[in-house]
């Protein structure tokens, strides 16, 4: 676009010029309609150069409005990008505070060997009832098929990607009471999925953190492992908190002492 323009000064007149509308003009605004982050930064960019290179051409470059539009829908593209990623960074930051990170250690204790680690982050009625042997059948079977717990993907587009991967298996826990949360889960032999039952009372009681009731590993083939199952449960044995200490043997009890007859009573003598 190009316009022909000519000026003069004391009655002299200039040569006719050729105005053209600066390229930078339309990039700005072009990069600032695409509403892309990066898009928008180059859209400020852009527009300012060209306010620049317009006001410095001595009338051989338009597109000033063109300029501007394009520099302020770029700022408000730019604007708009950072408020959403500062706002999912804190999202994230509460989401992984909450829940990945105890999901985690979780998963840890429980692939090093360590119950009572792993009970940190159940709930009181959880820890009691789960016992050394539940986590380490839940060890041993989960570990049959997927291998070792390697760990949960960090970072939010990491574990967005993982989500993805997993999406099949998730589909029988979307209908819930809100107390349940998948999570994809990395293991020797490949991606699965760890599904936590949460306590919602004691979330509703201000705990920073989530606490478990439950935790269940899906392989891709669709087999699930439970860490409480009461139908799987092993035997109890004697240091098993569910099970109720025996009474100790009562002593035999005695036999009555039999009444001590009145002695007879003494005649004159």
């Amino acid at each position: 676009m190009s316009t022909i323009q000519s000026g003069g000064y004391d009655g002299m007149q200039y040569e006719p010029v050729e105005q053209r509308t600066s390229v930078m003009a339309i990039l700005s605004l072009v990069f600032g309609l695409l509403c892309l982050p990066v898009m928008g930064v180059l859209g400020v960019i852009f527009g300012i150069a060209a306010l620049f290179s317009i006001s410095a051409s001595r009338g051989r470059l338009g597109g000033k409005g063109v300029a501007v539009a394009g520099l302020v829908i770029s700022v408000l593209v730019t604007v708009i990008w950072v408020a959403v990623a500062v706002g999912g960074a804190q999202v994230y930051s509460m989401f992984n505070k909450a829940l990945v990170a105890p999901a985690t250690a979780t998963m840890q204790a429980i692939e090093a060997g360590q119950p009572d680690q792993a009970r940190n982050n159940l709930s009181p009625s959880a820890a009691l009832k789960i016992t050394d042997a539940d986590f380490a059948a839940f060890r041993e079977a989960y570990q049959a098929e997927l291998g070792a717990y390697t760990g949960t993907p960090q970072g939010i587009i990491e574990l967005a990607t993982s989500f993805g991967k997993v999406g099949p298996l998730m589909q029988k826990y979307q209908q819930n009471n809100g107390d349940i949360v998948p999570l994809p889960a990395n293991f020797e032999k490949g991606m699965g999925l760890m599904v936590f039952q949460i306590d919602k009372a004691a979330s509703k009681q201000g705990g920073a953190t989530a606490a478990f009731i439950n935790v269940i590993v899906v392989a891709p083939s669709q087999n699930s492992f439970t860490l409480y199952d009461p139908a799987n449960r092993a035997p109890a044995q004697p240091s098993d908190p569910l099970k109720s200490p025996e009474p100790p043997d009562a002593a035999p009890a005695e036999p009555p002492t039999p009444p001590t007859p009145p002695s007879p009573p003494t005649g004159p003598g």
